[in-house]
């Protein structure tokens, strides 16, 4: 039988705006700490080789953190209730070529950033070939309209933004 939940659950998108600003932190702390992790694995084989282990979960936590976050903001902007709007979706957090062919650089909104995020083929990450630090910008590339794109995401800047407009 078809029955709305009884109170305290809300018709419509509900979504746990603590769980995505966990997830974002956890996005920075990755990011970030990943520089002090580098220079800790020099000084510890042991460390050095349990991250060899585990470290495949950079990219898989990185991916599925930003497809997440991606999606409930896209789902929440596109909501019919007003107040349930995004406060500035078109804040830039990188840049983007929307046709490899020509290379024309713009700047990349929060908006797009997630749209990139959710129809990206392939994730690139921006690595010191000296240190092995991976830096906390982002490559993603895809394809429109027979066009393919490359959306370059400063994982900094998405993240204030995000936490600025979306879940703050």
């Amino acid at each position: 039988m078809e029955q709305e939940l009884p109170w305290p659950y809300k018709e419509g998108y509900n979504y746990d705006v603590e769980h995505v600003r966990v997830e974002i932190y956890r996005l920075l702390n990755q990011f970030l700490a990943q520089e002090k992790m580098c220079y800790l694995c020099k000084e510890d084989s042991w460390l050095e080789h349990a991250l060899d282990v585990v470290g495949q979960y950079f990219d898989v936590e990185t991916q599925r953190i930003l497809i997440q976050a991606a999606t409930v903001s896209r789902v929440i902007d596109d909501c019919e209730e007003q107040d349930f709007k995004l406060r500035n979706f078109n804040t830039e957090c990188g840049q983007l070529i929307e046709n490899l062919k020509d290379s024309l650089v713009i700047p990349l909104s929060l908006r797009e950033a997630c749209n990139k995020i959710m129809h990206a083929a392939k994730y690139r990450y921006d690595v010191d070939e000296e240190t092995g630090i991976v830096n906390p910008t982002l490559y993603l590339y895809g394809s429109y309209n027979g066009n393919k794109w490359k959306a370059i995401i400063n994982v900094v800047d998405f993240c204030k933004q995000y936490l600025n407009n979306v879940v703050g």
